[in-house]
């Protein structure tokens, strides 16, 4: 699922990227200001942020599941 999750990304990214362009060739620059790709982004980038550090417990978990050779 990770990996089709980071497919889909790169598509808006390339997506967001001509939207952003065509939104900036034709706007009015009199009337609006230039736009950044980031605002087409279906996803809410800002609110993700980092997992955190494992806990004790998952700690020894990984451990115990991947011993160290």
């Amino acid at each position: 699922m990770w990996m089709a999750e980071t497919r889909d990304r790169l598509a808006w990214n390339r997506t967001r990227a001509v939207l952003a362009q065509l939104y900036n060739v034709n706007r009015d620059p009199k009337k609006g200001k230039p736009i950044d790709p980031e605002q087409f982004s279906p996803w809410d980038d800002a609110a993700e942020g980092t997992a955190p550090p494992p806990t004790d417990a998952e700690r020894e978990l990984l451990q115990q599941t991947f011993p160290k050779h």
